[in-house]
């Protein structure tokens, strides 16, 4: 079936107003354009200033990162954008200097329920930085940070957020240790808009140096990975739908339950399938050399072909008695034969 075609992400910034914004730019597109071995890379990454032409770019690209662009834009910008999401684009919004400006304009054009609280205090004047304190455990990102892999993200300090309220139809998708929101799904239309109260780089958090961004990134992007050129995705296991099968056909039917157990490509009454391992089950965490090692002796030691090997040297320690009686008759027969022979010797010689 090929290769699965890329997903075309644009990184908007205002380069003139706010230049220290590159550095965001240049975090997010390293961590999109990453390649992994094994795997086609699914991501293809543009930048561009906040002045660029979105209506233009309107089914070309299928993630918009605006990275606290949204203040910057134009009545007739907003309107594209608008128009970007309800098509069923992704957008993925972080603040910038304007942060209550952006979320006003948002709530005004109708993309966002979110209210602007308030900004937190710095983590020099509190003393010590914030950090992740629940993740969505029925998000996707709840299934991907699952119990030793969200520990990394739990550890991500963050250094100041804004503060807002979650709206009406919000997904929180993760909160601070306070309660607060740090990251919410919005739907619009039949587009996906991700907002985050914290800008990703390095002057917010340290969230881009540690191993959870990449995957925390990639996978709140995965939502653009729609069904181009007709292919419908599943993971292994799950049940093919009863509109995609032959009319009186059931999916639990083994011909057809059979298809989604294992990874797989078919086609199905016209229409290309792919299925593949949950992402879910890929773990974003280090794991230690020594740790692996231990856990490998660990489990050697349980194997029960080591009990017939005990058990034979048991059998041959208890054996040690007629070994050493042996040796103490050979020490007799051998002193016996030895006082003969000198007697002899000695009496030919008197001889």
């Amino acid at each position: 079936m090929g290769s699965s075609p890329s997903i075309n992400a644009l990184v908007v910034i205002p380069v003139e107003a706010e230049p220290e914004k590159l550095d965001e730019a240049d975090f997010v597109s390293k961590a999109l354009s990453v390649e992994i071995l094994g795997a086609s890379n699914p991501y293809f990454v543009n930048g561009a200033d906040v002045s660029g032409d979105i209506g233009a770019l309107i089914g070309k690209i299928d993630a918009l990162y605006l990275a606290g662009s949204v203040s910057y834009l134009s009545e007739e910008q907003m309107g594209d954008l608008q128009r970007f999401l309800e098509e069923g684009g992704t957008v993925f919004v972080s603040p910038g200097k304007m942060a209550a400006k952006q979320y006003q304009r948002l709530r005004e054009q109708g993309l966002s329920a979110l209210t602007f609280v308030g900004r937190s205090k710095n983590a020099a004047e509190k003393g010590v930085p914030y950090h992740v304190g629940w993740i969505n455990p029925g998000s996707d990102l709840g299934k991907l940070f699952d119990e030793e892999a969200a520990v990394d993200l739990y550890q991500t300090e963050i250094y100041r957020y804004i503060r807002f309220r979650a709206g009406e139809g919000a997904e929180v998708l993760l909160r601070s240790e306070n309660g607060d929101p740090l990251f919410l799904r919005e739907r619009i239309g039949k587009g996906t808009l991700l907002t985050s109260a914290w800008s990703w780089d390095t002057r917010w958090s340290d969230l881009p140096l540690r191993f959870s961004f990449l995957p925390l990134l990639r996978e709140s992007l995965a939502s653009a990975i729609v069904d181009k050129e007709g292919t419908i995705r599943l993971h292994c296991g799950d049940l093919l739908s009863p509109t995609d099968l032959p009319e009186g056909a059931s999916p639990s039917d083994s011909e057809y339950f059979l298809l989604t157990v294992e990874p797989n490509v078919f086609v199905l009454n016209n229409k290309p399938f792919e299925v593949n391992v949950s992402r879910a089950e890929s773990l974003s965490q280090r794991v230690v050399l020594s740790d692996v090692r231990a856990q490998l002796f660990q489990n050697a030691k349980t194997v029960p072909a080591v009990e017939p090997v005990s058990a034979l040297n048991s059998n041959i320690r208890s054996l040690w008695p007629y070994f050493v009686l042996a040796a103490v008759l050979f020490y007799l027969v051998e002193t016996v034969l030895s006082g003969y022979v000198d007697n002899r010797s000695s009496n030919e010689v008197h001889a």
